[in-house]
């Protein structure tokens, strides 16, 4: 049984190769961040070593290995040139507790030139037994030469409404404020379900957002000085935590974005619902043109 919500049409490729006896030898996950292309990795990799008959089945001792990260057929690799080496040599050695060995690459848009070629260098000409499983947030951020050798494997956006019960079940929620938060989440997810469960299980994830809107606020009410004092706190920051201004900044977008729905009449579209009511003054103050260009900046 696959552990993994949604993407049921990669399920039914993998079990239609297996039983065709057509397991490719190299497979590219592609899809936005914390979309759940490590999770569904691992759960590639089970389906491919389970010895039962139904796969993957979670119990065996291969599935029960590999949820353990201690099986030793199983490689997590990196993304330079030495780590590329080091598994040119282990790709020729025979499997220790399975029939084949999957080597397993996240992040491929973050291979070195060099990684690429020697990584190229294995695809062209691999092992019977083994598998590789890449996975990249874009094809176009890897080197073609590799893209073409694997078969891709696309993960879409799952449904607020999937996400939504997905968090209900799993975290088993029962009362009204803890709908509200998994509603809330469910819809500022982008249909990422990995993203949704690392923002409920964060205490300080909404915390941290409210202080992202009302930064934008300050902005948005301030004067010039104090526009030019925040800008200038962004960019002094961005060098410590590149990561923690991509997010406040992809923050200010969506709000930006929902000025621009309710302007449109699309309120069912919005994914800050808690701001609803102030997204409705801030679009009373500027014209929609004024919104679409700060989008496109």
């Amino acid at each position: 049984m696959w552990k993994f919500e949604g993407q049921e049409h990669i399920y039914k490729l993998i079990q239609n190769s297996m039983v065709k006896t057509r397991i490719n030898h190299a497979y590219l996950l592609l899809g936005p961040e914390h979309i759940g292309k490590t999770t569904l990795s691992l759960e590639i990799t089970k389906f491919l070593h389970c010895i039962d008959e139904i796969k993957p089945c979670q119990n065996c001792d291969q599935c029960v290995r590999i949820n353990e990260t201690n099986h030793p057929d199983i490689v997590l690799v990196g993304n330079t040139i030495s780590e590329i080496r080091e598994i040119q040599e282990k790709v020729s050695l025979s499997p220790f507790l399975s029939n084949s060995k999957t080597f397993i690459i996240h992040n491929g848009e973050s291979l070195t030139i060099e990684a690429s070629n020697a990584l190229l260098k294995i695809l062209e000409e691999p092992p019977n037994n083994v598998t590789f499983i890449i996975s990249a947030t874009d094809e176009q951020y890897l080197p073609s030469t590799i893209a073409s050798r694997c078969q891709k494997l696309e993960l879409y956006p799952l449904s607020t409404e999937r996400i939504y019960d997905y968090l209900i079940q799993h975290f088993d929620i029962s009362n009204d404020e803890g709908k509200e938060e998994a509603k809330l989440i469910s819809k500022l997810s982008k249909g990422r379900l990995g993203w949704a469960i690392t923002a409920y299980t964060d205490t300080n994830f909404l915390q941290t957002r409210n202080h992202d809107i009302s930064l934008f606020d300050q902005i948005i009410n301030g004067d010039m000085s104090e526009r030019f004092l925040l800008s200038q706190q962004l960019s002094n920051n961005f060098n410590k935590n590149k990561d923690n201004i991509y997010t406040t900044l992809e923050t200010w977008l969506s709000y930006l974005r929902d000025i621009m729905l309710l302007q449109t009449n699309s309120h069912e579209l919005i994914i800050n619902i808690d701001y609803e009511k102030k997204l409705i003054e801030l679009g009373n103050k500027f014209e929609l043109s004024t919104i679409i260009e700060s989008i496109k900046v």
